[in-house]
Protein backbone atom coordinates (compact mmCIF):
# COMPACT_ATOMS: atom_id res chain seq x y z
CA UNK A 1 0.00 0.00 0.00
CA UNK A 2 1.13 3.53 -1.01
CA UNK A 3 0.01 7.07 -0.46
CA UNK A 4 0.24 8.63 -3.54
CA UNK A 5 -1.54 11.61 -5.38
CA UNK A 6 -2.01 9.83 -8.73
CA UNK A 7 -1.75 7.19 -11.10
CA UNK A 8 -1.12 7.60 -14.90
CA UNK A 9 -1.53 5.87 -17.52
CA UNK A 10 -0.42 2.54 -15.94
CA UNK A 11 1.16 -0.40 -17.85
CA UNK A 12 0.31 -2.75 -17.13
CA UNK A 13 -3.45 -1.76 -16.53
CA UNK A 14 -3.95 -2.45 -12.34
CA UNK A 15 -6.93 -3.04 -10.16
CA UNK A 16 -7.15 -0.75 -6.82
CA UNK A 17 -8.22 -0.23 -3.84
CA UNK A 18 -8.26 2.42 -1.80
CA UNK A 19 -8.42 2.62 2.06
CA UNK A 20 -10.17 4.42 5.17
CA UNK A 21 -6.12 3.91 6.70
CA UNK A 22 -3.04 2.19 6.47
CA UNK A 23 -4.60 -0.65 8.58
CA UNK A 24 -7.03 -1.90 5.24
CA UNK A 25 -9.88 -2.71 6.95
CA UNK A 26 -12.21 -0.19 5.98
CA UNK A 27 -12.82 -0.40 1.80
CA UNK A 28 -13.59 3.09 0.81
CA UNK A 29 -13.52 2.28 -3.04
CA UNK A 30 -12.22 0.05 -5.76
CA UNK A 31 -11.87 -0.22 -9.43
CA UNK A 32 -9.60 -1.44 -12.57
CA UNK A 33 -7.82 1.62 -14.09
CA UNK A 34 -6.73 0.58 -18.13
CA UNK A 35 -3.58 2.18 -19.50
CA UNK A 36 -5.06 5.21 -21.01
CA UNK A 37 -6.56 6.66 -17.61
CA UNK A 38 -5.72 8.61 -14.43
CA UNK A 39 -6.95 8.14 -10.54
CA UNK A 40 -5.94 11.03 -9.07
CA UNK A 41 -5.90 12.10 -5.34
CA UNK A 42 -6.08 9.01 -3.64
CA UNK A 43 -4.71 7.71 -0.09
CA UNK A 44 -4.09 4.59 1.17
CA UNK A 45 -4.11 3.17 -1.99
CA UNK A 46 -2.92 -0.54 -3.00
CA UNK A 47 -2.43 -1.94 -6.62
CA UNK A 48 -3.18 -5.47 -7.87
CA UNK A 49 -1.59 -6.85 -11.15
CA UNK A 50 -3.03 -9.99 -10.99
CA UNK A 51 -7.13 -9.35 -11.47
CA UNK A 52 -8.05 -13.06 -9.03
CA UNK A 53 -5.65 -11.32 -6.06
CA UNK A 54 -7.97 -8.60 -6.29
CA UNK A 55 -11.13 -10.07 -5.97
CA UNK A 56 -9.87 -12.28 -3.41
CA UNK A 57 -9.00 -9.31 -1.24
CA UNK A 58 -12.69 -7.55 -1.70
CA UNK A 59 -14.47 -10.78 -1.19
CA UNK A 60 -12.31 -11.40 2.29
CA UNK A 61 -14.11 -7.66 3.09
CA UNK A 62 -17.20 -8.80 2.51
CA UNK A 63 -17.50 -6.77 -0.94
CA UNK A 64 -19.01 -8.20 -4.55
CA UNK A 65 -16.06 -7.30 -6.60
CA UNK A 66 -19.10 -7.79 -9.53
CA UNK A 67 -21.95 -6.14 -7.94
CA UNK A 68 -24.67 -6.33 -10.31
CA UNK A 69 -26.60 -2.61 -11.43
CA UNK A 70 -29.53 -2.04 -9.33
Amino acid sequence: MSDINNIRFPVPPVWWITWADNAETTVLGYGYLSSDEILSTIKHLTTYLDEAVWESVLINHGIDPYPEDE
